[in-house]
């Protein structure tokens, strides 16, 4: 029950950082970027990325880690990489609202292998 009670708590703070995500990536469209990995964005993945797997959302965790990874290798955000950034937080949302725990689900591992090769053609653009 506790473990039950601490992934529906974490579900809705993932929730809250998810808008945060959403907002800093307007922001960032709008040219309003420090550097990429001290900004709210940056941290609110990272948040993420630290929290889930240990509440049992492994799968969110790839996500905001992939872009966590790609944010600390960027010193600017071109138009590739703000797709890059939309797509990432896009796939964390919808894990968040279809509660996707796990890369086992059957559409989460297609999502990150399907993403990873979007970040990886998207970057060598």
């Amino acid at each position: 029950q506790a473990m039950d009670a601490a992934a529906a708590q974490f579900a809705s703070w993932q929730a809250d950082m998810v808008d945060i995500l959403a907002q800093e990536s307007k922001r960032i469209e709008r040219g309003e970027f420090a550097p990429l990995s001290d900004t709210p964005l940056f941290r609110a993945a990272f948040n993420i990325h630290g929290q889930a797997e240990s509440i049992g959302f492994g799968s969110v965790g790839r996500v905001a880690e992939m872009l966590c990874t790609y944010l600390e290798e960027q010193t600017e955000l071109t138009a590739n990489g703000l797709s890059i950034v939309y797509q990432c937080v896009g796939t964390i949302a919808a894990m968040n609202r279809e509660d996707v725990r796990t890369l086992e689900h059957p559409v989460a591992g297609a999502l990150v292998e399907a993403l990873e090769v979007f970040i990886k053609k998207k970057s060598e653009a």
